[in-house]
């Protein structure tokens, strides 16, 4: 029987990085385990944290690590990267489900970012990480097959409403033309606030770069800039989105540009999102939690939600000045 998720024990993890890396460390506690099972830890008065990927996220690790080193080097504020007794930015191990990459930093201490209070410093910020990001390196790409079709594909594959996955199917394909032709560059991925840590000298510090990729910075802003909530659809909360791009926007253009047609494809980008999200959880999700929760009830909440913000966005377009 196939493995597909794996926990190690605590004390052998702590063996397993007091062996890898050059520490000592007394105490490890695991903090969540969802994309990825993250770890504090202790050494003395020193604190870590390690990420352990999933097996068959091997390659968005690395590539996390590498542009995390860039953007460091170039005086970025991101986590600082704990090197490995052979100087290497991550560790790799076999558990039973495959080859596993983890990566240690140094404990960042801080809290989430508040949209509201600090929209004019995370525009300022984003600008720049994308401004900076004229990458050399090469990054992952990620396209319509990864943002839409993924959830599309749950669907089918669980045989719920057919003409409900066909109108899904349909509107995905509207929103993906509405944006395929936008600048492309460097994204983050998931660039919501609590990705965003300020620390008591009022520094915000930018975390977790597994999703980054060659794709569309516009969606970066979207999801920043997202007054939405996730199972509710109000036409209200576009309108906060859009006066939360409004301060953003005020900062974030000091360091970079965007086009008339980015800025009106906040609202679908949004909306994108939300079905790479819908195609994501399940992957993390089920392995640990087993698939009951995907149920008729969970795919009419998000079916209602996509096509009620449909009609919502479609009534602010027009009216709405970016």
């Amino acid at each position: 029987m196939k493995t597909l998720h794996s926990v190690p024990d605590n004390l052998s993890l702590m063996e397993y990085l007091n062996s890898t890396y050059d520490l000592q460390l007394s105490h490890i506690r695991l903090y969540r385990d969802m994309i990825g099972a993250v770890y504090f830890l202790r050494e003395k008065d020193r604190r870590y944290a390690f990420k352990l990927y999933r097996a068959f996220d091997v390659q968005a690790a690395i590539q996390s690590t590498e542009i995390m080193s860039y953007l460091k080097q170039n005086g970025f504020p991101v986590p600082e990267i704990i090197r490995t007794r052979q100087n290497q930015l991550y560790s790799s191990f076999e558990m039973a489900e495959g080859t596993r990459i983890g990566v240690l930093f140094e404990y960042v201490d801080g809290k989430q970012a508040d949209l509201q209070k600090d929209a004019c410093a995370i525009g300022e910020l984003t600008g720049r990480m994308h401004r900076l990001m004229e990458y050399p390196g090469e990054l992952c790409t990620l396209e319509k097959d990864f943002y839409i079709d993924r959830f599309i594909g749950h669907m089918r594959d669980l045989d719920w409403d057919a003409s409900k996955i066909d109108e899904m199917e349909a509107y995905g394909h509207e929103l993906w033309s509405n944006v395929m032709n936008l600048p492309k560059g460097f994204t983050h991925g998931d660039l919501h606030t609590g990705n965003l840590l300020k620390q008591a000298s009022g520094e915000i510090v930018v975390v977790d770069f597994d999703i980054s990729s060659l794709s569309y910075p516009i969606f970066d802003i979207a999801t920043i800039c997202n007054g939405t909530n996730f199972v509710k659809a109000d036409i209200k909360d576009l309108e906060k989105t859009h006066a939360n791009f409004q301060r953003f926007y005020s900062t974030y253009s000091q360091e970079r540009l965007l086009s008339q047609a980015e800025m009106a494809a906040i609202f679908d980008s949004i909306i994108i999102h939300h079905y790479e999200l819908l195609g994501t959880i399940p992957i993390y999700r089920v392995p640990v939690e087993g698939d009951e929760w995907i149920n008729d009830k969970f795919f009419n909440l998000h079916y209602t939600w996509v096509m009620e913000m449909r009609e919502a966005q479609e009534k602010l377009r027009q009216s709405l000045v970016w």
